[in-house]
This record gives structure tokens, sequence and C-alpha cells, in this order.
């Protein structure tokens, strides 16, 4: 139990990083998709 306490926190830590990675690592996807999405709009919109 003891070695468990000990390995807990920063497993949970380690947990959390990647949680965040991932989080980021969609943000900035979707942040990507949505603006080649508005310029190929705005193309059309010029054309």
């Amino acid at each position: 139990p003891k070695r468990t306490l000990q390995t807990s926190p920063s497993r949970k830590n380690m947990y959390l990083d990647q949680l965040l990675i991932i989080r980021v690592h969609y943000s900035s996807i979707h942040l990507k998709l949505f603006y080649q999405s508005d310029n190929e709009q705005s193309m059309c919109f010029v054309n």
C-alpha cells in the first residue's frame, strides 16, 4: 500500500499532462481545420 501511495500522485500528474497535451493538440487541429475551411469559403466567394 505504501508503494502505491507514493507512485499514485506522479501517475496522476503524468495522466493529467497527457490529457493537457492531447487537448492542446486537438484544439490546434480544430483551429487549422477552421481556418482552412474559412479560407476555402472566402476563395469561393472571391471566385
